[in-house]
């Protein structure tokens, strides 16, 4: 309840017209240290659920995060709360990715109501990429995986990473700044069953086929077939 209590406090505080908020620096920064774990967990519970084929792990902290706007609703101690919210990956270099949240805060308690997302131009560049290689993967092995759920290397279930981390490996040779035409392995899974895909930087398209036994999976199969060699414009570390 205190912190409840707080929050509308701060807001009440805050509560003039857009172009006044930054004369409240000291309200503004206690509310997004309040609304901080609140709005990570929604961007978490958003990226989780939009899985990308690129092997985003951007990071989101209380400096990235701005209050843009505070309006009342006609209900008592009711408010909408504007938020934008920059990432980064790798000490901010791209891709960015910026998140509009809506806040609402209420008697009793708060959350976020609506989220959107907008890439820049090297995350859609990345996504790009992705989605060509893993379809010329597919069309070499004939792979249909629309029903199988796709992950990549920062989402991928705990049983396998060992054998993404010591493909990961194997695929380093192959990679030097600033750019590379190596993807990352993407896993997909569908019941007992699975494939790990990859390309080399020379167009070989590689597949291990997974099973799981006895509740852990294994490799029972790897192949390799030629294929399309990708331009080097992915950005190394992706």
């Amino acid at each position: 309840m205190m912190k409840k209590a707080l929050i509308l406090l701060i807001v009440t505080i805050c509560l003039h017209t857009p172009s006044v908020l930054a004369n409240h620096i000291q309200p503004i920064q206690s509310l997004k240290s309040v609304l901080t774990p609140t709005i990570q967990e929604a961007i978490t519970s958003y990226k989780n659920k939009k899985t990308t084929y690129a092997p985003y792990s951007f990071t989101t902290d209380f400096h990235n995060i701005q209050i843009k706007d505070i309006a009342k609703l006609n209900k008592e101690n009711y408010y909408v709360i504007q938020v934008l919210v920059s990432t980064y990956e790798h000490a901010h270099n791209p891709p960015n990715i910026t998140f509009n949240l809506t806040v609402l805060l209420t008697p009793v308690g708060h959350r976020v109501i609506n989220i959107k997302s907008k890439e820049d131009q090297e995350a859609r560049k990345i996504n790009a990429f992705y989605k060509e290689a893993v379809s010329d993967i597919a069309q070499a092995f004939q792979l249909n995986l629309q029903s199988y759920k796709a992950y990549n290397t920062t989402n991928i279930p705990a049983p396998l990473r060992p054998f993404i981390t010591k493909i990961i490996v194997e695929l380093n040779p192959y990679i030097s700044p600033p750019y590379k035409n190596v993807i990352s392995p993407i896993t997909f899974l569908k019941g007992n069953r699975g494939f790990i895909v990859f390309k080399l930087a020379d167009g070989t398209n590689v597949k291990y086929e997974l099973r799981m036994e006895n509740q852990q999976w294994k490799i029972i199969s790897k192949e390799k077939r030629p294929g399309k060699k990708m331009k080097k414009t992915l950005i190394w570390y992706m």
